[in-house]
């Protein structure tokens, strides 16, 4: 076993205090040995005096570390309003979505009941965001007396639509998705509407439904811009650095961020250079890319990605090429738990994601938004979600507000 040495409460004894014991309790065991080890007269007494020091040292100690540590009330409280956009940078395609709900209105979908089935379709669920909004919006929904049946269309339009049709055919309630091209489903969303079934969208690929969420994808890839041109300044006093981009322009929106990157970032830091452009969606695929990447530019610093799926590989590919220094950087966007958990472990590379209110924003909205129509109440049509700059300062009070407090323990915090 080693030993640190401990204090000399007594001549000419040496005390060693062993790693697995803490301090605290120490203390306590050298307060019963010098009670114990004097017999009487002159002896207690003097050991007596000794325990009494080792006490106050105890207490005083406990006292100092009680007074310093962290707790949850210590976290200010996360205040979404400070994120929504006033002036979102809308693309065309979702200055496009006004008009979605044309014909059709919040009393068309008045229910009255009780208990109702959602059908979801998403474009990709093994991301961890789709996953993340798909698993938060059933525990919401369950208050709201909601059942889903989960549908993964995998990146397939064909599959998406059978989905949708399936959905409208065993008569559930309302539509939830995530669409892979607005213009192949927006036949078969229309035909759930017309069903009486109202269709809720995340993101650009939606054509008719009676609500669209949206993110300003040209704001959360400005954001991302930022993030990596401050981690430039700070680590690379010259601006001069490498930098690889993970988009994925078989989506619209994505295509969009991941333009806007690199575009902003030539603007906050002009010295710094794109090598390497590719494409990934997840974990496995960003993995993959970023293998090719940090092999073909081997001094690469920085990697902005579109999206917290292949950000996750990214950093993971990073670590396993033993390139996870205190001056590489991966940047993503969408804010999830998984992202959430590698941003808090200060040896992780993954520094910061930009978030539009992660599952628990999007699944909120979606969620509040098929109960008020289903009392017959009006919706908003086209609803841009906050931009959300999520960094190890900010996590503290971003992980209570997207249900991980849980995380806040890896941070010192009880």
């Amino acid at each position: 076993m080693q030993f640190n040495a401990g204090i000399n409460p007594v001549k000419r004894r040496i005390f060693l205090k062993p790693k697995g014991i803490d301090f605290k309790s120490y203390m306590g065991i050298l307060c019963l040995y010098a009670i114990t080890s004097y017999g009487g007269g002159r002896k207690m007494k003097k050991g007596r005096t000794i325990a009494l020091v080792f006490l106050v040292v105890l207490v005083v100690s406990c006292t100092t570390i009680l007074a310093s540590a962290k707790t949850i009330d210590d976290i200010p409280p996360f205040d979404l309003s400070k994120y929504m956009l006033e002036n979102a940078n809308l693309t065309d395609d979702l200055k496009g979505l006004t008009g979605i709900s044309s014909g059709f209105s919040a009393a068309d979908f008045k229910k009255d009941k009780s208990d109702f089935t959602i059908g979801i379709s998403f474009g990709d669920i093994t991301n961890p965001v789709w996953a993340e909004i798909a698993e938060t919006g059933q525990i919401f929904g369950k208050e709201l007396g909601m059942s889903f049946i989960v549908g993964d269309a995998a990146g397939n339009v064909a599959t998406q639509i059978s989905q949708i049709e399936n959905y409208i055919q065993s008569g559930v309630d309302g539509i939830w998705i995530g669409g892979v091209d607005k213009n192949a489903i927006k036949d078969v969303c229309k035909a759930a509407m017309d069903a009486g079934i109202p269709v809720i969208g995340i993101g650009s690929e939606t054509s008719v439904a009676m609500q669209c969420l949206v993110g300003s994808d040209i704001d959360a890839g400005m954001v991302n811009a930022r993030f990596a041109a401050d981690w430039i300044i700070e680590k690379f006093p010259d601006g001069a650095c490498e930098v690889a981009v993970i988009n994925y322009p078989q989506e619209t929106a994505l295509l969009n961020r991941g333009d806007a990157i690199i575009k902003y970032l030539g603007e906050y830091a002009p010295n710094a250079k794109v090598v390497a452009v590719e494409a990934a969606i997840n974990a496995a695929e960003g993995y993959t890319v970023t293998e090719s990447i940090l092999q073909a530019h081997p001094d690469v610093k920085v990697i902005c990605t579109i999206g917290d799926g292949g950000a996750v590989g990214a950093s993971n590919a990073v670590i396993a090429a033993g390139k996870n220094t205190d001056d590489f950087a991966v940047i993503g966007i969408d804010g999830s738990g998984e992202a959430l958990n590698k941003i808090i472990e200060p040896s992780d590379p993954y520094r910061a994601s930009v978030s539009f209110g992660g599952g628990v924003g999007f699944a909120r909205v979606s969620v509040d938004g098929f109960a008020s129509l289903f009392k017959g109440e009006d919706v908003k049509e086209v609803f841009v979600m906050p931009v959300i700059p999520v960094d190890v300062d900010l996590l503290p009070s971003y992980c209570i507000y997207a249900g991980y407090a849980d995380l806040l323990a890896k941070l010192g915090y009880e």
